[in-house]
């Protein structure tokens, strides 16, 4: 029973298997949720975007942090539901424009990557927390140079 348990988490965090994918397994997982998300969320309400990030973002914490104890791993690579939370929030505001979704894709990618303070700081830090919440943070970044640019794309 526990070793099921233990198989589901991993199938639920991993996103169903995409984190197993090699290299690069976070660009795997913020692609597959920005192709997902392209088909739903531009018609969701905002509140139900924003109670999905925070249901998401909870069980992305609560299941992390049990896989990280169990593996005793920090942040595993298999671990790529953070960037599903990282893209919801990078592309709460557009529309099912495809290169709005791509350029979010793009940005996030960059961002996380780069990972600048706090988000640094708390990529440093074990615990699911930890691991969701800086993707949080560059995910803030993202959606704001997101909507700098079409903002200003407006004036070309």
């Amino acid at each position: 029973m526990k070793k099921n348990l233990i198989r589901l988490n991993k199938i639920i965090v991993s996103l169903g298997g995409v984190g197993f994918i090699k290299p690069a397994s976070a660009t795997w997982g913020s692609l597959v949720s920005a192709i997902i998300l392209y088909f739903f969320f531009p018609y969701l309400t905002l509140p139900v975007k924003l109670l999905l990030i925070i249901l998401i973002f909870v069980i992305g914490t609560i299941l992390s942090s049990k896989i990280e104890d169990g593996e005793k791993i920090h942040d595993p690579h298999f671990v790529v539901i953070d960037e599903l939370v990282g893209m919801m929030i990078t592309t709460l505001f557009i529309s099912q424009i495809w290169w709005q979704f791509a350029l979010a894709f793009i940005l996030f990618r960059i961002f996380d990557i780069a990972k600048l303070w706090p988000a640094s700081y708390f990529d440093r830090q074990k615990g699911g927390f930890s691991t969701m919440f800086d993707d949080v943070l560059m995910s803030l970044l993202s959606l704001s140079t997101l909507h700098l640019i079409l903002y200003v794309s407006k004036f070309f």
